[in-house]
């Protein structure tokens, strides 16, 4: 039976080349900027919702007072 020598110990892994490191950052940076602008969507979605109901609510008095 073979028995492999082992004459150094495995290389370090080196860190990543810069211009992937970069792009990560910016993927990164880009994921942060949509997610905060769909949480303004959604918030700004919200409101209008909320203010069609106010309204539709405002609208069926008005009618019910008209009726009576």
């Amino acid at each position: 039976m073979e028995m492999k020598e082992i004459t150094k110990p495995s290389p370090q892994k080196s860190d990543a080349h810069p211009s992937i490191a970069q792009r990560k950052k910016l993927v990164e940076a880009r994921k942060k900027r949509l997610a905060e602008a769909l949480r303004k969507n959604l918030q700004k979605r919200k409101e209008q919702k909320s203010r069609r109901a106010e309204n539709s609510v405002a609208e069926l008095q008005k009618s019910e007072r008209k009726i009576n």
